[in-house]
């Protein structure tokens, strides 16, 4: 069952927080991912579930990058569309540290709900 992530038309808060972590397949046990290499980036992108442009392009702050502790702070052009979208949490790593350069860490559903106002 996939997650979802809900938040009210124009909302702001509460921040999205991501916890980031590693599976341990020898010991079954999830650790926290270590993002602190510099230039590090932790992305956060959502289209229309329907299909269409990105909606949000945005890059997540570090909270504990050791841990792999992170946050994004909606903008509101960010809430401003109702809608069901899909969300995904990317790394990004600098030449040398990862060959592969992106990984997907996280896909989400994302649902923008019409406010009363």
């Amino acid at each position: 069952m996939a997650q979802v992530v809900s938040m009210f038309r124009g909302d702001v808060l509460p921040e999205l927080l991501i916890d980031l972590v590693d599976y341990d397949p020898n010991t079954l046990i999830e650790l926290p991912k270590d993002l602190s290499a510099v230039g590090v980036l932790v992305k956060f992108k959502a289209i229309p579930k329907e299909g269409g442009a990105i909606k949000i392009n945005g890059t997540l702050t570090a909270v504990d990058a050791i841990n792999g502790k992170f946050k994004y702070p909606w903008l509101v052009v960010d809430t401003d569309t109702e809608g069901e979208f899909l969300g995904e949490i990317s790394i990004e790593y600098p030449d040398g540290l990862n060959p592969n350069k992106v990984q997907t860490v996280l896909q989400f559903d994302l649902n923008i709900l019409a406010d009363v106002v």
